[in-house]
């Protein structure tokens, strides 16, 4: 059997890159280290971010949905487990992740609630976004998080004289706080506030050597002094001032608009201002002075800071470097060596507190998926059970197609009607057994799963009944489940037993759904979806046969073929539909057979109606 030296040297060229390069010894490290502070970058220093995060985000949506809950400890459930719980069932001992039958042991007067079904928690979540938009550019983190640029408003505020004298909320400062690992290590960058170690008499003593909260370049006389960094203290004070007054308007107006509590960290970056969102809830905000930055980073786990991932954390722990403030001895030159440019200098900059990213206004989920995890069956190859997790993942996967197509529905100036709509069909799953073997593969998207007909758009059809409704959507989940299966069929190995599967609907794109036109006469039944998506693989096949791409060229063929048949299908379909009409006419009116008119467009058309945008329907006259 190989070692594991051995194994790594096959598998990679060579020992890990932090093995036996970063251990340092007694001597190593001294005051010298704090010489190699990260460059300064005078845009990101004059940011002011703020990071929001809802309060027990799920429990409270529980209450608002049922406000009987609201005097009432809630417990929010996932399966077997809970996923989070109000502050009055954490008083009880329930915290995240405790199993639902020991939450009920710790306080069985807790209403338990399901939460399976996100609908609800994405809306309020699209709610809170909204408000907090208003302040600056949103970034979402998460349902319950978002990061929020206030940087424009505080300039403009600024400009306009606005000083206040104090800070909105709480500061962080080294001497009254300090920084501890969250309890999930599965969200190793939720910290909470701990008592500083000299006011808690049974915290463990710090090693001196290897943890230092509270010496910086300034303080030392090594490295960059801070007087010379683009933004002066006092101005940076001011900023951060108006900041936390910016931040306290705009978590009063998602209280007033959303009606939900959530707490906030104000900082020059977002890496500060997630870390200091957790430092005091609920219901509360704090913000970190840039002077307290490397303070409030340096007792951090590695695994806390940006870029670290589990197991680059091992290795640096086994060199001896388990905290942000151990890290700063190692040259960021040396970092970037070991780890790579990007991740080494990113790592670099947590260490100091510093991050460079800029808060960015993501656009609409290019894929949506839904997921469930289950006890692997007794027999191999059950293909019942498989059919059952299918059928019960396709609504929640066509409701989340639908909440994209409605968040995007937009009109243009000649009545026709945009959304977005998925070309991809993506089903991914986990074997049982020891490996946990995963596998995924891709189809297009079944052309029946992706629109209701147009009820919602308020055009084709938009008068149709609750059973044509309900009917309408049985059948849009019975292709999906027919193409998932299809799908699995064709992809799974000889022998399975399943533990997870996973649909989602990638590969968005702009569609023309429907036409304020289309209410009746010519232009029902117009398939306006089909349509322009095959006329944008043709522009798309052109661009790749131009530039000699015959790779890309071959995919768009293959994707013009699944178009071409799905619209091929729903042709036969219509025209068989047309040629019973007729039979049917003429058994009952004696008009000879086949005399009427076989055009889908021309019972009604007028001679030289043409299609907006300038296009003529086939058929019709010039």
């Amino acid at each position: 059997m190989r070692t594991e030296g051995e194994f790594r040297a096959l598998q990679h060229g060579g020992p890990h890159p932090l093995d036996g390069v970063l251990t340092p010894s007694e001597g190593e490290i001294d005051d010298t280290c704090w010489r190699d502070p990260p460059p300064a970058d005078p845009n990101a220093d004059r940011r002011v971010v703020a990071h929001f995060d809802a309060d027990c985000f799920y429990a409270q949506v529980e209450e608002l949905r049922d406000p009987n809950l609201a005097s009432r400890p809630v417990a929010v459930t996932q399966k077997y487990l809970v996923v989070t719980a109000n502050y009055a069932a954490r008083k009880a001992g329930v915290g995240k992740l405790v199993s639902v039958a020991e939450a009920k042991r710790l306080c069985p007067d807790a209403a338990f609630v399901c939460g399976e079904d996100l609908t609800p928690y994405r809306e309020f979540s699209k709610r809170i976004r909204r408000v907090l938009a208003r302040f600056g550019a949103c970034e979402k983190l998460g349902l319950d998080e978002c990061w929020v640029d206030l940087t424009a408003e505080v300039d403009r505020r600024v400009e306009a004289g606005d000083d206040p004298r104090a800070f909105v909320g709480r500061v962080f400062s080294a001497a009254s706080d300090a920084v501890a690992a969250g309890i999930n290590p599965r969200r190793p960058a939720d910290v909470r506030r701990v008592e500083p170690p000299e006011q808690n008499p049974n915290a463990k003593p710090n090693d001196d050597r290897r943890i230092r909260t509270t010496a910086s370049p300034s303080s030392t006389g090594g490295g960059r002094r801070r007087d010379e960094d683009s933004v002066s203290l006092a101005d940076d004070l001011r900023r951060l001032r108006v900041g936390s007054a910016v931040a306290a308007e705009a978590r009063d107006a998602v209280l007033r608009d959303a009606n939900l509590r959530c707490s906030a960290g104000i900082a020059h970056n977002k890496f500060l201002a997630k870390l200091a969102s957790g430092l005091h809830k609920p219901d509360d905000q704090t913000s970190v002075p840039r002077s307290e930055a490397e303070a409030a980073v340096a007792p951090l786990p590695t695994r806390a800071l940006a870029g670290v991932g589990r197991k680059t954390a091992r290795a640096l722990a086994d060199s001896g470097f388990e905290t942000a403030a151990d890290l700063r001895g190692i040259a960021r030159g040396d970092l970037e060596r070991r780890l790579g440019a990007r991740v080494g200098a990113r790592t670099h900059d947590a260490a100091w507190g510093v991050c460079r990213e800029r808060v960015e206004a993501k656009g609409p989920p290019q894929a949506v998926t839904c997921e469930d995890s289950f006890v692997a069956s007794s027999e191999e190859n059950d293909w019942g059970v498989v059919e059952r997790v299918v059928r019960k993942l396709a609504p929640d996967l066509i409701a989340r197609i639908d909440e994209e197509r409605d968040d995007a529905l937009t009109e243009n100036a000649f009545g026709l009607i945009h959304t977005r709509a998925p070309e991809t069909l993506r089903v991914q799953w986990r074997l049982a057994g020891r490996e946990r073997a995963t596998g995924s593969a891709s189809a297009g998207m079944p052309e029946g799963a992706m629109f209701d007909g147009g009820y919602k758009y308020g055009c084709a059809n938009g008068g149709r009944e609750r059973r044509e409704r309900e009917e309408n959507r049985r059948a849009r989940e019975k292709d999906l489940v027919e193409g998932a299966m299809e799908v699995l069929r064709a992809n799974l190995p000889p022998r399975f037993r399943l533990t997870k599967l996973n649909l989602g609907a990638t590969g968005f794109t702009e569609v023309i759904a429907a036409s304020r036109f289309s209410l009746e006469g010519p232009w029902s039944g117009y398939d306006f979806s089909s349509s322009e998506r095959r006329i944008r693989l043709f522009r798309q096949l052109a661009s790749a046969e131009m530039m000699g791409d015959k790779e890309l060229a071959h995919e768009i063929r293959r994707d013009l073929t699944i178009v071409s048949k799905s619209m091929t299908r729903k042709k036969e379909e219509q025209a068989r539909g047309v040629a019973k009409r007729e039979w049917r006419d003429a058994r009952e009116g004696g008009i000879e057979a086949g005399s009427v008119s076989r055009g889908r467009f021309l019972d009604d058309a007028d001679d030289g109606a043409t299609i907006p945008g300038g296009s003529r329907r086939r058929g019709e006259g010039a």
